[in-house]
């Protein structure tokens, strides 16, 4: 049970170590970078929930259209 509980904790350091060692090779983009691929996300977002909407006001206008009330 000791044994298990050392080997775990060795195991778990190990982990730490070489997550440490992989962040120092890690290539961070600019601020720059940031802010441009956040305004193409927001745009894309604006874009598909626009088409969306325009399906949905088809598909109520066809519902309309087949069952009016």
């Amino acid at each position: 049970m000791a044994f298990d509980i050392i080997n775990w904790y060795k195991n778990a350091i190990n982990f730490i170590k070489d997550v440490r060692m992989e962040l120092l090779n890690v290539t961070w983009p600019t601020r720059k970078d940031t802010a441009l691929s956040t305004v193409v996300v927001v745009i894309a977002v604006f874009i598909t929930a626009l088409f969306l909407w325009l399906v949905d006001m088809i598909i109520l206008w066809i519902v309309s259209l087949i069952s009016p009330s």
